[in-house]
């Protein structure tokens, strides 16, 4: 194979899928891409099939994946998948779709987000019956509690004082919490008089309470992070398949070492980090390294190997030095630019520089291996790196 292909990534499957599950995506494909439907572009069929006489012969598959293995260098027992049960395919593509066309995804992307929005609108719900309970308790409690000034509130903790041996001094302590109390705002105030007040060790309850509040801090994981670390961040997964860790939907992914190599946020928080997004970074672009994505991008949602990040839908790719290859936008804007559009930009044609398709187009919202995506619409260029095809689908491409 003189050239290498990701066969995987054109069929929108992992490197573990089944043999059923890259022929349902084989079949996918081909209602979308093949000529009978009206695809001119004859070359993305083309390789598409490519990569399913691959990928569906046992015995080609294995030296292939010799080769992919190679190419990314990576480990054999590092194999992982996201997603084991094949009613989830859509799942387990993660998006690779846009990277061929992204005209099948549409409709996905649409129900997604009328689900979304049915969610949304029932936390919300839930949020303001919450929110009514409490302001009900609240003013349940106010009614039995004496008026809130100073004398009031050190009475109400006197008789638990009074039966310390050391009750001086804990009504010294207690009066400086409460003349502390007295400077907060009513909202504050109110949260402060909590049950604990009337209990015998009210002020040790207060201390207590303090110390929780300055405590409360959002852990995170990272990649190399043990098992241990995940479950004290994560708690305990919800089911336990090989080497990947199960959240609903989302999932954590461990080498054989029980290290952190991946995971995929999908309907549930995965508290990994990997640095802060950087409102002032410039945007990434080809040959930029991943602290430069990470400061742009901030931590990605999903990292399914080195090679592939991604930030919900879209998606980042990285060659073998880690250094930026191509990307993917698709639901979620990146912060990506290879250059800016010239409004007196000549339009570009067949032996054109990538230059000048820029100046034509601005900087493409995909690229994989030699093709350049604005939306739907495709840009194919030459190993000498000229323009040899293109192919207008939903962006009006600015081409002779």
């Amino acid at each position: 194979m003189e050239k290498f292909i990701d066969y995987y990534e054109i069929l929108q499957v992992s490197p573990d899928a089944s043999r059923e599950n890259i022929k349902k995506s084989y079949r996918r494909l081909t209602k979308v891409y093949h000529p009978d439907t009206g695809n001119k572009d004859d070359q993305i069929m083309k390789i598409i099939n490519e990569a399913y006489e691959n990928l569906s012969d046992s015995e080609k598959r294995y030296d292939y994946d010799e080769i992919y293995r190679k190419y990314y260098d990576e480990p054999v027992e590092e194999k992982y998948e996201f997603q084991t049960n094949d009613h989830t395919p859509e799942v387990q593509n993660y998006s690779f779709a846009k990277e061929l066309n992204l005209k099948d995804y549409r409709e996905k992307i649409i129900l997604t987000g009328m689900v979304c929005l049915v969610i949304l609108i029932m936390f919300l719900i839930l949020g303001w019956a919450v929110n009514g309970m409490k302001i009900v308790m609240q003013k349940k409690r106010l009614k039995s509690v004496p008026d809130l000034s100073l004398s009031n509130i050190a009475l109400i903790n006197f008789n638990a004082v009074n039966r310390s041996t050391k009750g001086f001094n804990k009504l010294d302590n207690a009066l400086n919490y409460f003349n502390r109390a007295i400077v907060l705002d009513s909202k504050n105030l109110l949260s402060f008089i909590d049950d604990s007040l009337y209990e015998d060790n009210g002020v040790e309850g207060i201390k207590k309470l303090d110390r929780e509040k300055s405590w409360a801090k959002k852990a995170s994981f990272s990649l190399g992070s043990t098992e241990d670390e995940v479950k004290e961040v994560m708690g305990a997964p919800e089911s336990i398949s090989y080497n990947t860790w199960s959240y609903g939907l989302s999932a954590i992914v461990f080498n054989n070492n029980g290290m952190v190599i991946g995971w995929n946020e999908v309907d549930q928080d995965i508290k990994a980090s990997m640095g802060e997004k950087d409102p002032l970074a410039k945007p990434f672009s080809l040959g930029s390294n991943k602290n430069d994505v990470i400061a742009a991008m901030g931590t990605p949602t999903g990292i399914i190997s080195d090679t592939t990040w991604y930030y919900s839908l879209s998606s980042v790719r990285f060659n073998s030095e880690g250094k930026v290859a191509g990307w993917n936008e698709s639901n979620l804007a990146l912060k990506v630019s290879l250059g800016k559009k010239k409004e007196s930009a000549k339009p570009f044609g067949k032996g054109s520089t990538k230059q000048d398709v820029i100046y034509a187009m601005g900087t493409p919202t995909g690229i994989i291996y030699d093709l350049w995506y604005y939306g739907s619409s495709s840009v194919k260029f030459s190993l000498a790196g000229r323009v040899e095809d293109w192919n207008e689908v939903d962006v009006a491409l600015k081409a002779v």
